[in-house]
C-alpha cells in the first residue's frame, strides 16, 4: 500500500497512456483494417483476375515505340488498370495523338480487354496548351474517353 501511495502519480500516467494506446488501436483498425494483417490491398476485386503478363506489356512498349511519332512509351499495371504514358512529338496533333493511344488495344487478348481498364497519358517533351490528354477505356466500353478540355486549336 506504501508503494502505491508513494508513486500514485507514476502509477496515473502509466494506465493513461495504456488506455490512450489502447484507444488509437482501435482507431488505427477502424481507418486502416487491412494493414498488417496481409490481407490484399484491394480486398477480393482480384480475386479472379485475367494474367497480364510483363511480356505483354513489354511488346506494346517496344512496337508503339517504333511509330516515328512517337518519342518514349512506359506501360504499367495498378490493380485492374493498364496506365500507358506515351510521349509524342512536339508538332503531332491532338487527333493524330489519340489514333496512337486508341491503337495499344491491339496489343491485348479479348479476355484482357473486358477485365482491365486502359488509361493512356499522351504528352509533348515541351508544356503546350492542349496537352497532355488522357484517355480512358472502361473494360465494359469499346471506345476511349479523352479529355473534354482539349480541343484542336484552328492553327494546327
Amino acid at each position: 500500500m506504501k508503494f502505491i501511495k508513494k508513486n500514485k502519480f507514476t502509477i496515473i500516467v502509466i494506465v493513461l497512456i495504456i488506455i490512450v494506446l489502447i484507444f488509437l488501436l482501435q482507431i488505427k483498425n477502424i481507418f486502416f483494417p487491412n494493414i498488417g494483417t496481409g490481407e490484399a490491398v484491394y480486398g477480393d476485386r482480384l480475386d479472379k483476375k485475367v494474367e497480364l503478363k510483363e511480356d505483354t506489356l513489354k511488346d506494346l512498349e517496344a512496337n508503339v515505340s517504333t511509330n516515328t511519332n512517337v518519342i518514349s512509351v512506359d506501360a504499367r499495371v495498378s490493380g485492374k488498370i493498364v496506365n500507358v504514358k506515351i510521349t509524342v512529338k512536339d508538332e503531332l496533333s491532338i487527333n493524330d495523338s489519340k489514333l496512337i493511344g486508341e491503337g495499344i488495344v491491339k496489343y491485348f487478348s479479348a479476355e484482357q480487354l473486358t477485365y482491365y481498364d486502359i488509361q493512356v497519358f499522351m504528352l509533348k517533351s515541351e508544356k503546350v496548351t492542349n496537352f497532355p490528354i488522357i484517355g480512358y477505356r472502361h473494360y465494359s466500353e469499346g471506345d476511349f474517353s479523352w479529355t473534354k478540355d482539349r480541343e484542336e486549336s484552328k492553327t494546327e
